[in-house]
């Protein structure tokens, strides 16, 4: 049983690739699928397996989106997901070969943003990188101080949230540090996934088909460069953190002790 439960797991940690990204190319007007090899598993999704990625490759004239919401709920409480699906056709009978979904579902959030998604996918193939706002920049957590950072309760007390989100996180903050065990292994854990994902590699797609010169300069990442310099910051807290299970250790085996002590006596 424990072999059972554990074994995707392990899959999962040692033979998952970061992510499995799709490219839009308008020039050769395809869809590019970086798809990872998976084994089934019962009772779990398909897994990842030892094997070559699979570089699926779609005509953009036979895509099209279906933006689905459905009911989900877990015994207690109801709630809507929304999520972007694409749907690849036969050019001949226009019957759905196959589906998949794209980008992050929305739990109770706005239908709308699925919409957007796809509209944003359909004007940069049809009218061009103009047509589209600018990428958000985002920063990628790295160490092991990053990710149990990300973790820490005490992060909430200077988060930029704003009302009732901000006042709750900052009043949960401080007796939340008494999990320091707990969310200091969920970040050890995380860490572990990062550095032992695989990276992506398209291999000769990108000097043949997206034809990026190799010696490209990667674009200011104006979002990492501020989290990098929030630094010693995140390692305060984590410090914090870290002296909270401290303290958690020692008292433990002082009660142990002072326990077994009474025990004794008695």
């Amino acid at each position: 049983m424990a072999f059972y439960l554990s074994y995707p797991g392990y899959y999962l940690t040692f033979w998952a690739y970061e992510s499995e990204p799709f490219r839009f190319d308008r020039t050769t007007r395809k869809l590019y699928w970086f798809r990872a090899p998976r084994r089934k598993w019962p009772g779990y999704e398909p897994i990842p397996k030892p094997g070559k990625p699979e570089i699926k490759i779609y005509d953009w004239e036979n895509i099209r989106a279906e933006v689905t919401r459905n009911m989900v709920t877990n015994g207690n409480t109801a709630g809507r997901v929304s999520y972007l699906q694409l749907a690849v056709l036969d050019p001949a009978s226009g019957q759905v070969l196959e589906r998949f979904r794209i980008g992050n579902d929305s739990l109770a959030g706005p239908f709308s943003d699925r919409v957007a998604l796809w509209e944003t996918i359909r004007r940069f193939m049809e009218e061009g990188p103009d047509a589209v706002p600018d990428a958000v920049d985002k920063f990628q957590r790295v160490t092991l101080i990053d990710f149990w950072d990300a973790c820490n309760p005490l992060t909430r007390l200077v988060e930029s949230t704003t009302g009732g989100e901000r006042l709750w996180g900052r009043i949960l903050s401080i007796p939340a540090t008494l999990l320091a065990p707990l969310l200091l292994l969920i970040g050890l854990c995380h860490w572990i996934a990062y550095r032992t994902a695989r990276k992506v590699s398209w291999g000769e797609l990108d000097t043949t088909v997206f034809k990026l010169p190799p010696t490209a300069q990667p674009k200011v990442n104006l979002a990492q460069a501020q989290f990098e310099a929030d630094t010693p910051r995140r390692r305060r807290f984590v410090f914090i953190l870290l002296g909270v299970f401290v303290a958690e250790v020692v008292a433990f085996f002082w009660w142990g002790l002072t326990l077994r002590r009474l025990l004794i006596g008695y």
